[in-house]
């Protein structure tokens, strides 16, 4: 890990084990290490952003990005594309490896364990801060991760935003709508979000909708759309992205039955509340991008 405190300073952090296997449950050990050093050696951090590569088995992975929504902290996490991830982080453990690897063949070390090593490399390496974690306390089981949910199509995230215990919000890259996701059932299902919405039919055939849309919070929910003054117009799918006396809405474009992408340009136009004819569902990605509802939609 790379810490920038302060412009022009950086420190290293480097987590040393004897625990061969780099899976979920070390790398959530290390992480929770590494955030506990910031707390007492520098400050508290609410705002923290991570850089990494995507591997399945220890980053891009459900039980680990579950596990840092219940931190407590503004997380983001950002994942460098598929064979783009050497960086500086690369080259504080390579070197420490080195230099440790210098002095047992040269003859002035033996290693033959984790702690051994933790203690060459905390002398030949000074401005890099060692820390040692004994293979007991890498945990085999977490009750926090029974019944957790897949996110879909995990190899099209590099980027996820936590929002709240067990919620998430990922995106394809930096600069891309986001896609709400449970980690548990029960979360969704506790009224984080209200997704259903109860219309009626007046005499013209024109649909309105029941609920008290002034008092209802839009930001960021998926709507279905219909422009006043024409019975018998197409109705548009997009996400609210401002709320005021009007809604401001981010449309999609469908590219097949049921499928949606966001179009080159965007179309985005402001409108009043009482346009809205539907409250949707949070989407799910495929792997070629394409938003689709896990609902059926009569447009």
């Amino acid at each position: 890990m790379c810490l920038g405190e302060g412009e022009g300073t950086f420190n290293g952090n480097c987590v040393r084990l004897m625990y061969l296997h780099h899976d979920k449950y070390a790398v959530n050990v290390f992480l929770k290490a590494i955030l506990q050093y910031l707390d007492s050696a520098v400050r508290p951090f609410q705002k923290i952003v991570i850089f990494s590569d995507g591997p399945s088995s220890q980053f891009k992975q459900p039980f680990l990005l579950s596990s840092i929504t219940q931190l407590g902290r503004d997380i983001v996490w950002n994942f460098f594309a598929t064979s783009h991830g050497k960086g500086p982080v690369d080259g504080i453990g390579g070197m420490t490896k080195r230099l440790v690897s210098t002095e047992v063949m040269s003859g002035r070390a033996e290693v033959s364990t984790s702690t051994e090593f933790a203690e060459i490399a905390t002398r030949k390496c000074q401005n890099t801060i060692i820390k040692h974690i004994s293979k007991a306390k890498i945990p085999k089981l977490n009750d926090d991760w029974e019944a957790i949910t897949a996110i879909p199509n995990t190899k099209q995230v590099h980027r996820v935003t936590v929002v709240a215990p067990f919620v998430i919000d990922v995106q394809s890259h930096a600069h891309s709508s986001s896609i709400r996701h449970y980690f548990k059932d029960t979360v969704a299902d506790s009224g984080h979000d209200d997704d259903t919405v109860n219309t009626n039919e007046d005499g013209d055939g024109n649909q309105t909708v029941t609920r008290d849309a002034e008092a209802e919070n839009l930001n960021l929910k998926w709507v279905v759309v219909r422009y006043p003054g024409y019975r018998d117009a197409k109705k548009f799918v997009g996400q609210v992205i401002d709320t005021d006396s009007k809604v401001t809405i981010k449309f999609l474009k469908r590219v097949e039955f049921g499928k949606f992408v966001w179009p080159d340009h965007d179309d985005i136009d402001t409108l009043d509340r009482a346009c809205i004819m539907r409250v949707l569902p949070e989407p799910q990605m495929d792997r070629r991008s394409r938003i689709a509802f896990a609902v059926e939609l009569d447009l």
